[in-house]
């Protein structure tokens, strides 16, 4: 019973057209040109640079995109002492989408809370880790915006 359960499901599941949103050939289908990049321009170049990847020169879909960033650090506790002991690091991205003559705009936040380490060198690593982490969660939020306003 349970195979049978197994094999039922699996055909469904081929047979019925489901597609993963993050299907790799709805990426390559986009070809994203960043054309303007204001604000925190570490952020901005990471990102460029990761959309330039999983974009596709060759496809008809082109999006032109300006993006605009600002990180914040954020004191979010104190010990006892009065020393920061936590942090909040908020980016907010703006993104400007053109599209087949159509414009949008749309903006995407990631916050991320951390403790304060004792040593500087490492904090700012730590944070630049962060920030890279906030790159790939922006970039398939935004390829899943950029799908979603093909579709419409």
């Amino acid at each position: 019973m349970k195979k049978l359960f197994i094999i039922t499901f699996i055909l469904f599941l081929t047979s019925c057209g489901y597609t993963p949103i993050h299907n790799k050939s709805n990426i390559q289908n986009l070809n994203i040109e960043v054309v303007e990049m204001t604000g925190d321009m570490s952020f901005n170049n990471l990102l460029k640079k990761d959309l330039e990847r999983s974009s596709s020169k060759e496809s008809r879909k082109k999006y032109l995109i300006s993006i605009n960033t600002s990180f914040e650090k954020k004191d979010f506790a104190k010990d006892a002492t009065g020393k920061v002991s936590n942090f909040e690091l908020n980016l907010t991205s703006l993104f400007d989408v053109e599209f087949n003559g159509i414009k949008k705009s749309f903006t995407i936040e990631e916050k991320f809370f951390t403790n304060s380490l004792t040593d500087k060198f490492e904090q700012k690593r730590y944070e630049s880790t962060i920030k890279r982490n906030f790159v790939t969660s922006i970039k398939e939020k935004l390829i899943v915006k950029l799908i979603t306003l093909n579709d419409n």
